[in-house]
């Protein structure tokens, strides 16, 4: 039997439909079953699979009652494995196929999904990743309307890349894509990552950026481009994570690297103070310890905050506390600078954890 445990904020019931508990500070169980898997969680929505059902929890209007709801899926053997979005809410899912599904939130009716064998394009190269940037979420919902329309005819889209200004080409498959403020991390099959975004931002990068000739020639790529993080050369990667300013990758030989920077702070003392110490003080890449250097499984990232599953089954947390999303309990700051265990997990022996914005 698995059983799911969930922390932190919590006004609008993502963890637990009660309006008497607006944030959660130690690790509560939510649910149990014989597979369990989180695929979406977001300041206000956590959606996660169990047993083969699909459930949305939380809800866009504090005043709804009904938090928890089962996701209908349409048709039913063409099913969501991971959910996309961004603060505004969920806006789509990708299938056991691999093509785009549309996401219906709750509203009056259940939540639905329903996908398509061909709401993209079918044309897929397997030694190829294509990579579409986006310039906001509308532009984005055109791209989808157009793959939905051409999929409804049983047809292919004309313009597969329409709406999509920028398009980039990288060789392998991928097989995870996280998204921090203002940067994109990918990892591939062969355990390479790649990270773009906004050159403002550099250490979120993890790498050299091209700023003239010289750099290109030495293999730099402008911020708003894929590039590859040369740290990381010769340590094939297993996971990624990432959110707000924070990004971490777990290695196959089960170390864990963090880089990125502590965002936005009042002033330079603040800054000091919130400094995470699993991190490097100029923002490199890492290779972060914890409790004499145990195998570290599985890693999270939130706003501010990072928590890692260990040898042994046991958790360990850092950063932002200030809405119990490091499930520490009552009475500690508001800000965790070293790595804690998470004493309402002893003995649980947790496999995975996946963090949102604000929870875990």
């Amino acid at each position: 039997m698995v059983e799911l445990y969930a922390c932190g904020f919590n006004a609008f019931r993502q963890i637990k439909d009660s309006t008497d508990l607006p944030d959660i500070r130690n690790f509560i169980k939510i649910a149990s079953g014989h597979e369990i898997k989180v695929l979406f969680a977001s300041w206000n929505v956590t959606i996660y699979r169990i047993d083969g059902k699909i459930i949305h929890l939380g809800t866009d209007e504090l005043e709804d009652s009904q938090a928890a709801k089962e996701v209908t899926t349409n048709p039913s053997d063409i099913y969501p494995v991971s959910f996309f979005g961004t603060e505004d809410g969920v806006y789509g899912a990708i299938s056991n196929l691999g093509t785009l599904c549309s996401y219906f939130p709750p509203t009056s009716i259940k939540p639905s999904v329903v996908c398509t064998t061909s709401m993209i394009s079918r044309r897929r190269d397997e030694s190829e990743i294509h990579i579409l940037q986006f310039p906001n979420g509308t532009a984005f919902r055109l791209w989808m309307m157009d793959m939905s329309d051409a999929a409804e005819m049983g047809q292919e889209s004309k313009q597969p890349y329409n709406h999509a200004p920028k398009h980039f080409h990288l060789q392998g498959q991928a097989t995870q894509l996280c998204a921090g403020t203002t940067f994109f991390v990918l990892l591939t099959e062969s355990g390479q990552v790649w990270t773009w975004g906004d050159a403002r931002h550099r250490q979120r990068l993890a790498r050299p950026l091209a700023d003239s000739s010289v750099s290109r020639e030495r293999g730099d790529v402008p911020a708003d481009e894929p590039g590859h993080v040369g740290a990381l050369d010769g340590v094939p990667i297993n996971k990624i994570a990432a959110c707000g300013s924070l990004a971490g990758a777990v290695s196959r030989d089960r170390d864990l690297y963090v880089w990125g920077d502590q965002g936005p702070q009042a002033s330079k003392s603040e800054s000091e103070a919130r400094r995470l110490s699993v991190m490097d003080e100029e923002g490199d890449v890492k290779l972060s310890t914890i409790d004499d250097e145990v195998d570290i499984l599985d890693v999270g990232i939130g706003y501010g905050h990072i928590i890692a599953v260990v040898e042994g089954g046991r958790v360990f947390a850092a950063g932002e506390a200030g809405n119990g999303q490091l499930g520490l309990g009552e009475n500690i700051p508001e800000f965790v600078k070293d790595w804690t265990e998470v004493e309402s997990l002893k003995g649980l022996q947790a496999e995975g954890v996946t963090c949102g914005p604000e929870d875990d």
